[in-house]
Order: structure tokens, then sequence, then C-alpha cells
């Protein structure tokens, strides 16, 4: 029925355009050595040791799992979420001026 069609989609959580704050993990990225190739490789140790923290973490449903300047869009049954990225949602993909 309707109904039921309406409460289905009241449960779907949408992800919409960007997160709403940048994640955690973007203040303990700092460039201080001078070397973009020290940086980096700090930088990819910073990220090995978050991605393991993540392990004893419980699932935080609130998380992106795709950058906001890729263009893609989704649903994923397996969390009941659909992503629009904020780079789909420009032309040539998507626009108010755009002809039916």
């Amino acid at each position: 029925t309707a109904e039921k069609a309406i409460e289905k989609l009241d449960a779907i959580t949408p992800f919409i355009g960007f997160p709403d704050k940048l994640p955690e993990i973007y203040s303990r990225l700092k460039t201080t050595s001078g070397s973009l190739y020290e940086d980096a490789l700090k930088f990819d140790e910073i990220l090995t040791a978050r991605t393991f923290e993540k392990f004893s973490e419980d699932v935080d449903k609130t998380s992106w799992h795709m950058p906001a300047h890729m263009v893609n869009a989704y649903y994923s049954p397996d969390s009941n979420t659909i992503v629009f990225p904020a780079a789909i949602l420009q032309a040539p993909f998507y626009s108010l001026e755009q002809s039916s």
C-alpha cells in the first residue's frame, strides 16, 4: 500500500552533498617536515593506525564511505542508505536549468 511505501521511504538514511563535519582524522594530518615524501609517509602511518583503531569501535552509521568529489550515486540495501555526493549534483548530471 501507499502507507507501507511511505514507511519504507522514511526509513532510508540519505547522504546528500557532503558530510556535515570533517572526520576527526584530518586534525591529526599536519605537514611538518618540509618534505612531501616524509609527510606522505607520516600520513600513511596515521591513516593505517586509524584503520586498526576502527576495529575496536562501534560502527559509525553517520560516516560517509565516498568522497564528495566522486561522481557516483547509489543505494546500499545493507545500511538502507542513499548517497548522492556533491559532484553528481552538478552539470551535466543535474541542473535546475536543464531541459526535461
